[in-house]
C-alpha cells in the first residue's frame, strides 16, 4: 500500500487505494479499485538495471522498511540452471508533472507525478540468490532479514541508512553489512521444507512460514533471532495445505497471524490449498510501514 492521494475525482471511487506494484520485470505506482482493477497509472515503470523476467524469472518477495521510504524486494530465478537474481532497493525519484485529464479512449487515466527508480542493494553478500523470501524489518528497523529458500537457512544484516547525491540530485541509498545467519536448517533435525515468507513481531522474534511442497503438515515457526532456536510452532490441520508461503499479523490488537498459502501443483490433493488461515495468539504483531511517495 502506498501513502498519497490522486488528484482525479474520477479515481477516487469508493474503496479504491494506490498501491506500489511489482510487476514481473519493474515497479510502478498505481490506483487499484476494490477489485483490483487498474484505474489510474501514478508512475512509469521504474527506472534503473535490467530486471530479468526471461526464462520465467520474475520479482517474488518484499517489504517496505520502517521509514516507508524504501520498498526492498528481491526476485526468483525461474528455475533455471545456473540462473540467479538479486534484491532491490525502491525509492521515489522525482515528484512532477501535472495529471492527465483524459484517458486517451483507452479507458484508463495516466500520470507522471512520480518517478521510481530501482538499484540492487549494496552490501548483500548473496552473489548465488535464486529464491528470495523472507524479507523483513527489526522493530526498529536497524536490521534487515532475508533468505535464498533452496538454502535453508535465513541470515540477518545490518540495515544502514546513507545520503546519495548524482547530478546534483540527493536520495538516500541504504547499505547492508555485518552478515549472520539467524537460522538453518540441520542436516539432522528431520527438518522438510523451504524457508518462505516471514514477518517479526513486537518482541523481535521472526515468524517463518515453511513450505513442505507435499509434506503435511504446514506450519509457521517462532525463532527467537538471537539464539536462532524455534520457540513455538503454529501447524495447519492435517488436511488443509502443506504449501504455506507468508504469515502477517492483523486484527485490532495485531495478535491474530494470518497464514496464506499456495495452490498452485496442490489443488487435486490439498483442496485448501490457496487458502488463508487465521490464529489468535498470546503475541502482539507491528503495524506494516506503508511507500510514502508523496
Amino acid at each position: 500500500i502506498a501513502l498519497g492521494s490522486p488528484s482525479l475525482s474520477s479515481a477516487n471511487e469508493a474503496g479504491a487505494r494506490n498501491v506500489l506494484v511489482a510487476w514481473e520485470d519493474g515497479f510502478q505506482l498505481c490506483r487499484v479499485s476494490s477489485g483490483s482493477d487498474i484505474l489510474m497509472e501514478l508512475s512509469e515503470y521504474s527506472e534503473g538495471p535490467k530486471i530479468n523476467n526471461e526464462n520465467g524469472a520474475r520479482l517474488n518477495d518484499g517489504r517496505c522498511d520502517r521509514s516507508g521510504r524504501h520498498f526492498i524486494c528481491g526476485g526468483y530465478f525461474g528455475g533455471t540452471e545456473g540462473a540467479t537474481t538479486a534484491v532491490y532497493d525502491v525509492q521515489v525519484k522525482t515528484t512532477s508533472g501535472r495529471p492527465s485529464d483524459g484517458d486517451g479512449g483507452t479507458g484508463m487515466h495516466t500520470t507522471s507525478v512520480v518517478a521510481l527508480r530501482h538499484r540492487e542493494m549494496e552490501g548483500l553478500d548473496m552473489p548465488n540468490l535464486r529464491v528470495t523470501n523472507s524479507i523483513c524489518f527489526s522493530p526498529d528497523g536497524s536490521k534487515l532479514y532475508v533468505c535464498d529458500s533452496l538454502d535453508q537457512s535465513i541470515v540477518v544484516y545490518d540495515y544502514d541508512y546513507r545520503e546519495v547525491t548524482n547530478n546534483n540530485e540527493s536520495s538516500s541509498g541504504v547499505r547492508l553489512s555485518n552478515r549472520q545467519t539467524v537460522w538453518s536448517a540441520s542436516p539432522k533435525g528431520g527438518f522438510v521444507g523451504l524457508p518462505d515468507g516471514s514477518i517479526v513481531d513486537a518482541e523481535g522474534y521472526l515468524w517463518n512460514a515453511v513450505w513442505r511442497g507435499g509434506q503435511a503438515p504446514g506450519y509457521v515457526q517462532r525463532i527467537d533471532p538471537t539464539s536462532g532456536q524455534v520457540v513455538s510452532t503454529v501447524t495447519l490441520p492435517d488436511d488443509s495445505t502443506t504449501q504455506t508461503t507468508c504469515c502477517c499479523f492483523g486484527g485490532p490488537d495485531l495478535n491474530v497471524l494470518f497464514i496464506s498459502s499456495a495452490s498452485e501443483g496442490a489443488a487435486s490433493k490439498e483442496p485448501y490449498a490457496g487458502s488463508i488461515y487465521a490464529v489468535k495468539l498470546d503475541v502482539k504483531g507491528l503495524p506494516e510501514s506503508k511507500f510514502i511517495w508523496k
